[in-house]
């Protein structure tokens, strides 16, 4: 049986797949491709996500770019910022004083789908923030946008 993967696409994950280039942008791109080939992997994000996203092409005018955010989002299991997760958000905050409201919001809705993997280049964003103490197991493996962990993690979706 393939082992289970639950992708949380960070914003900026969101916006290296569809505006990057280079070597980079090509490894989010075959890590989504094959993640989305797989029936035991599921490609998640916040609905904090898509608003994020299309603040810039929105105040730009840019509506091919608007039109390409909501696309793409279509594609994703939208985690709705429900209260349960801005109260998880303020528990993460409150035992976390360096989190920032909307990175605690992503962490809570990757909590709340079972997140496996959390893909993101925020440094605010680690395993220790899912957990209360060094003695607890990590909730999910933070991965960040670079070569070694997106190679990693494709090569897990192949395992």
């Amino acid at each position: 049986m393939p082992q289970r993967h639950q992708i949380h696409l960070d914003t900026n994950a969101a916006i290296l797949l569809v505006e990057g280039d280079g070597p980079l942008r090509d490894l989010m791109r075959n890590l989504t491709s094959k993640a989305s080939s797989r029936p035991s992997t599921i490609l998640s994000t916040s609905a904090l996500t898509i608003s994020e996203l299309l603040v810039k092409p929105l105040r730009d005018g840019d509506m091919r770019l608007v039109e390409v955010y909501r696309a793409w989002g279509s594609g994703l299991q939208i985690v709705p910022v429900a209260s349960s997760i801005l109260d998880t958000a303020a528990q993460l905050r409150a035992r976390r004083n360096s989190l920032k409201l909307p990175d605690a919001i992503h962490v809570a809705s990757a909590l709340a789908v079972a997140t496996t993997h959390f893909l993101t280049d925020d440094q605010g964003i680690s395993n220790s923030v899912t957990n209360s103490s060094s003695k607890e197991p990590d909730l999910f493996e933070v991965c960040r946008l670079d070569a070694r962990s997106l190679t990693s993690l494709i090569e897990s979706l192949t395992a």
